[in-house]
């Protein structure tokens, strides 16, 4: 006989009746440490990923002159480029290996070199602006690791620990993502007067060395995979075969399970969408949080990079209240009704509060005089500058004239709506960056839960996580290009006030569309017709 202290029974109590799956103790612990180093994982993609976040664009302008936002946009496009092409090549892939472990070491590798790339800008031939983009896109082919991740644990967890799972990893990727900029504050005091180590450089290094410590983690000795999906889908099968009484009951039991396996493909890309919003709202942050610091307040490049690293921060103990409570939420007023009320409407108040109402106009970026130049000049005699090339000697001085002088604080002249356009408070970048840390951990934690439980466990999951990966890229490419070219050209209002129309539409579209977000457990009663 079996000695019953060897193994363990979970009791899941689901709505359509209680199952037991069968596993020994040493299985679930070996599942639950598995699911720890997926979490690693994710904490340590997006560690990597934001610790050059806020440092990106002074970088950029440090290692090109010539650079601007616009390009900023390309250098942020990149990434979600690479992971748009990546994610459902990766997927697939991991439906045809039947395994994550070495594609998530490939990955690793892979995004260990980008962000040695990014370290080792200032030794690359000009111009370098395209170098940092190649860097990026290899970052961004690396991170089709995160559909691995997501997949992993849809297949590891059981119907009931699913959606806690989810909202642990997207938990622990978002305090990532949100402890990168204080990582990049704290680095600072290292200065950016040497081109090969400095604060940024240091951050791309860091990164390097922590995608190292990701690869090790999927080792054989310490990384083991589980299918605890498959052994539940099974096991509910045999509960139920044993249940049944007469083949009436089979045959009615046999048409509910096919309703169930039909995949809704209408809720599988209003999943999608969702998602990609929330993307194209974080990648507002990445984007335009630096350059709006510093056009409407007047911060120079090491105070705007301090700054909003530490809100950002701050945002994080948000982001966790926020992941702690979605799960209890969603058990209780269901994943949809927790997406639209705490995910989409803070979204939304989000772009409201950094609207310009009124007040005085940011401060302007002062010419150079001819003093000014003249002192330039004299300055500069020291330096040698290399005409050769039929470079002339005026961009010489500028690129030797320090950025953060107070003549270069400020909104450029070449915006012309900050002649008129009302500056943007610091209170109101505070508390819009606060909602946004609310916000997106409710849509992205809710939307993804939802849209594996819309599926069926017919083994393409990875297909499909990889599908929803690439919406969420998708987003984050047009996202920095929209954002940097509409907020350079006409302003803050018409930017936010874009956003905003296009969260209306998704929180009326999400409502008119609400009964194909119930999760396929549930079609077969009365509840799929349910708005409650």
């Amino acid at each position: 006989m079996t000695d019953r202290h060897s193994y363990m029974w979970q009791d899941e109590n689901h709505d359509c009746g209680t199952s037991n799956i069968f596993e020994t103790r040493h299985e679930r612990l070996r599942r639950r440490l598995s699911l720890v180093i997926i979490n690693i994982v994710g904490f340590i993609s997006t560690l990597g990923f934001s610790i050059v976040l806020t440092g990106a664009y002074p970088y950029l302008l440090q290692i090109d002159e010539e650079s601007d936002k616009r390009v900023l946009g390309w250098v942020i496009a990149a990434q979600p480029i690479g992971q748009l092409i990546s994610s459902p090549i990766v997927g697939w892939l991991g439906n045809r290996l039947g395994s994550v472990r070495w594609l998530c070491m490939t990955t690793g590798l892979l995004n260990m070199m980008g962000f040695v790339m990014y370290a080792i800008l200032g030794d690359l031939p000009q111009p370098r602006r395209y170098w940092m983009i190649l860097a990026r896109f290899i970052v961004g082919v690396a991170a089709g690791s995160v559909t691995l991740c997501i997949t992993y644990i849809s297949k590891a967890t059981t119907a009931k620990e699913r959606t806690t799972f989810i909202a642990i990893n997207a938990l622990v990727s978002t305090i990532g993502f949100i402890v990168g900029p204080a990582v990049q504050s704290a680095l600072i005091p290292m200065g950016t007067t040497d081109l090969r180590w400095n604060m940024y450089t240091t951050a791309g290094w860091l990164a390097a060395s922590l995608t190292f410590v990701q690869v090790v983690l999927f080792f054989p000795c310490i990384f083991q995979e589980f299918n605890m999906a498959e052994k539940e889908a099974n096991w509910n099968k045999m509960i139920s075969q044993k249940k049944e009484g007469n083949q009436g009951f089979q045959r009615i039991n046999a048409s509910n399970d096919s309703d169930e396996k039909k995949r809704d493909l209408i809720g599988v890309f209003i999943c999608i969408f969702n998602f990609s919003v929330a993307g194209f709202i974080l990648i507002m942050i990445e984007t335009l949080a630096t350059p709006v610091a510093m056009d409407q307040l007047g911060y120079s490049d090491d105070e705007a990079v301090k700054k909003v690293g530490i809100v950002l921060s701050i945002g994080c103990i948000l982001t966790v209240i926020s992941f702690a409570l979605s799960g209890p939420l969603a058990r209780r007023i269901t994943e949809r009704k927790t997406l639209i009320l705490f995910g989409l409407v803070p979204l939304l108040l989000c772009h409201v509060v950094l609207l310009p109402y009124s007040g005085p106009t940011p401060r302007m970026q002062q010419q150079l005089n001819d003093s000014d130049m003249a002192v330039m000049e004299q300055s500069s005699m020291k330096l040698p500058v290399n005409t050769s090339d039929g470079g002339n000697f005026t961009v010489a001085l500028a690129l030797h004239a320090p950025r953060s002088s107070e003549s270069n604080l400020g909104c450029p002249t070449s915006q012309k709506w900050c002649l008129y356009t009302p500056a943007i408070r610091a209170q109101q970048l505070i508390f819009g960056f606060m909602f946004i840390a609310i916000g997106y951990a409710f849509t992205a934690t809710m939307s993804t839960s939802t849209m594996t439980q819309v599926l069926p466990p017919d083994g393409q999951q990875g297909t499909w996580t990889g599908i929803y990966q690439a919406g969420g890229s998708l987003a984050r490419i047009l996202g920095p290009l929209y954002l940097t070219n509409v907020y350079t050209v006409y302003g803050p209002r018409p930017t936010f006030g874009s956003i905003i129309a296009l969260l209306c539409g998704v929180i009326i579209l999400n409502l008119y569309l609400f009964k194909h977000l119930i999760p396929l457990a549930h079609r077969s009663k009365k509840i799929y017709f349910d708005l409650r």
